[in-house]
């Protein structure tokens, strides 16, 4: 078992380590979902816009089911960057809105290579995925 730990451990300081060596920098991607728990949301979207404005897949956030802890409500989650086929496990605090428990704001750690660009979200579901949100960020 402690094998396996350690071997987890090492794998996660060697991605980290690339990342670092590659050149990505970790920015913060704020996101409120509005149906969060009525929509059964499993994760969203990161969308980045092109040169000619048009949104492009960037990357995936796939979310594990909250759990509440000590300090309060978190949800780990993966990350896929758009044509990768490995991820990189996060976890994020769930805050929820005080009037209307199914919003909820999460600020997701996303791992961006390129120069900072226009950003948008959509989320997802069993049945689909909603369309691109009106809102935008700079990252």
């Amino acid at each position: 078992m402690r094998h396996w730990m350690r071997r987890v451990a090492a794998t996660g300081v060697a991605a980290a380590l690339l990342l670092f060596l590659s050149g990505c920098s970790w920015v913060s991607v704020a996101v409120k979902i509005l149906d969060f728990d009525t929509s059964q949301v499993q994760g969203i979207w990161l969308w980045r816009a092109d040169a000619s404005g048009t949104f492009q897949r960037a990357a995936r956030f796939d979310f594990s089911p909250s759990q509440t802890t000590s300090s309060g409500e978190v949800m780990n989650y993966a990350v896929t960057l758009a044509g990768s086929t490995s991820s990189m496990d996060a976890q994020a605090s769930v805050q929820r809105s005080p009037t209307d428990s199914n919003q909820v704001a999460l600020v997701l750690l996303y791992p961006r290579g390129e120069t900072s660009g226009v950003y948008s979200v959509s989320s997802f579901n069993a049945a689909g995925e909603s369309a691109l949100s009106s809102t935008s960020q700079t990252l």
